[in-house]
């Protein structure tokens, strides 16, 4: 494969991510502060995009699912007291 050729593809996957971030940054973003503290969420919804860029060959059209089963795992969610005080009380 010519360096050209791994540089557009390079490129239309950043363009790819790029508008992906864009479309969805926020609900992912509220889909963390409901699970975790301000700080923990920024930082769960930085590694959602992390592994989306790691995997953007994976990413299907509607990328909600993908999205979300990304943010999922129960390891992934030092849940914050104030969350967990939102969901009992």
């Amino acid at each position: 494969m010519g360096a050209s050729r791994v540089s557009a593809q390079s490129a239309r996957s950043d363009i790819r991510l790029r508008r992906l971030f864009d479309a969805h940054r926020l609900e992912v973003l509220a889909y963390c502060m409901r699970r975790a503290a301000r700080w923990d969420a920024h930082d769960a919804a930085a590694e959602v995009f992390a592994v989306a860029w790691r995997r953007i060959d994976e990413v299907p059209p509607s990328p909600r699912h993908f999205l979300g089963s990304t943010a999922l795992p129960a390891e992934f969610w030092p849940i914050s007291t104030a969350a967990q005080g939102d969901r009992t009380g």
